[in-house]
């Protein structure tokens, strides 16, 4: 299995953290997937992925598809001959790629070819290239024919609250938000819903997760107790009861997996 990232062009360079690509040929794993906060666009050329619910539940991903917010968990699994080329967009400028309110992702994987028809005229040319560098241009080329930011202000908004709330590892109170940038509770939950695809409470929970597993991979000398108090976590139940939520795992069975 090889994965090679790629940084975008200068025309996607504010709107995409990176293009990465994955390839094996006869090779099974299977990786747990949880939320971050991120979007993700995949374009499998060879076999598609497989989706394992919490609940038992299989499918298999779309060849080509959009992968929302996300508030639960999966495994995912690969198997036989597979390669994606995969896009992971910055969280506060997925909405400059689609024409509706983030919010209609949450929770959902739908085929490109859904949201965007002329796709199927990018298709033929992605799974006829060569390799993978040729690959990530089809697809620079569809993403910039489909980037529309629209009202400056919205961009500059969203990043900077985004931006912010990162910073602060998700520990950051909504009444700061409101009073920083003049919106009532309810302005900033409909900016969030459509512009980042979750309520502005869910984001910063999610990224207040994040941090906490991030303390757990760095594999430094700190007790599950004090990773959690770090991260936030007002007693060790919580901090239990988020990893639960957003990985069907306890904090110990999650370090016991990163060692």
């Amino acid at each position: 299995m090889k994965i090679k990232l790629d940084p975008p062009s200068l025309p996607l360079a504010a709107y995409v953290k990176y293009f990465w690509v994955l390839e094996s040929c006869a090779e099974t794993h299977s990786e747990l997937v949880y939320p971050t906060g991120n979007f993700q666009l995949l374009f499998h050329y060879k076999n598609p992925f497989c989706n394992v619910f919490a609940d038992g539940t299989k499918t298999q991903q779309a060849q080509f598809l959009v992968s929302g917010q996300k508030t639960g968990y999966r495994n995912v699994m690969t198997y036989l001959d597979h390669g994606v080329v995969g896009v992971e967009l910055y969280p506060f400028a997925a909405f400059a790629f689609f024409p509706f309110s983030l919010s209609e992702l949450l929770n959902q994987d739908p085929e490109l070819s859904h949201i965007y028809r002329d796709w199927k005229n990018y298709e033929w040319q992605f799974l006829d290239c060569e390799n993978a560098q040729q690959r990530v241009q089809i697809v620079e080329s569809f993403l910039i024919s489909k980037l529309h930011v629209g009202d400056q202000s919205d961009f500059r908004l969203v990043q900077s609250c985004l931006v912010e709330i990162e910073q602060q590892k998700g520990l950051i109170v909504m009444e700061r938000l409101q009073q920083k940038y003049h919106m009532g509770e309810r302005a900033l939950e409909r900016l969030f819903q459509q512009k980042v695809g979750v309520s502005p409470k869910k984001y910063c929970d999610i990224l207040k997760f994040n941090h906490a597993i991030d303390l757990i991979k760095s594999k430094k000398y700190l007790s599950l107790t004090e990773i959690g108090y770090l991260a936030g976590y007002y007693d060790q139940s919580h901090f239990i009861k988020s990893c639960k939520q957003y990985t069907g795992h306890t904090p110990s069975s999650i370090q016991s997996l990163c060692a």
